[in-house]
């Protein structure tokens, strides 16, 4: 099986294979099909699958304008040349995270 670039999904080193077997079989070929469009279509269907899910409940502090605005700032973070935060220290805080219920 193909490895995937990391740009293609959430961990610097996941593969299709380390992927595949936690999802169904429908989402196993949606997913297998998507990882072969251009990037702009895949950022198409990542939007599309984005949209779908259900917003924010009440009294959610994460609106879409919060979220906007906290991407929006990463970018201007990035674009200025802003290191960022590195690798390692953002998988030890959300490691550190309680577990959601």
């Amino acid at each position: 099986m193909q490895e995937v670039a990391s740009s293609n999904l959430a961990g610097p080193t996941r593969s299709l294979r380390a992927i595949l077997p936690l999802v169904t079989n429908d989402a196993k070929k949606a997913l297998s099909e998507a990882l072969h469009l251009s990037s702009e279509d895949r950022a198409e269907v990542a939007d599309g699958l984005l949209a779908s899910l259900d917003p924010p409940g009440p009294g959610s502090d994460r609106t879409n304008e919060v979220w906007i605005a906290e991407i929006e700032r990463h970018a201007r973070e990035a674009r200025s040349g802003s290191p960022g935060t590195p690798w390692p220290e953002v998988r030890r805080q959300i490691e550190d995270r309680p577990a959601r219920e």
